[in-house]
């Protein structure tokens, strides 16, 4: 299989990432990104996970937090709201 990047920027990116030694060659690059790791996720799932934890922490360290009567209260209403969206 032959793939062609038309995209100039991720041509760099992927430069970079091979000439810094994370990876031997583009294709290793591409299995360590799409291959589920142990747990089942992917490199972009995994990455998108730890921006919303480090995100959480940063609200909890700000003091932007919930109390438990609050939290359950949103918890509700956004099932409510899924439960609403899925006979649309």
């Amino acid at each position: 299989m032959t793939i062609e990047i038309c995209n100039a920027e991720l041509e760099d990116l992927l430069r970079l990432r091979t000439k810094a030694g994370n990876f031997s060659t583009v294709e290793d690059m591409l299995l360590d990104a799409l291959r589920p790791d142990e747990d089942g996720w992917t490199a972009e799932e995994r990455l998108a996970l730890n921006e919303k934890i480090e995100f959480a922490r940063h609200q909890a360290a700000t003091g932007q937090t919930f109390t438990p009567q609050e939290a359950r209260r949103k918890l509700a209403d956004m099932r409510a709201m899924h439960l609403a969206n899925q006979g649309n």
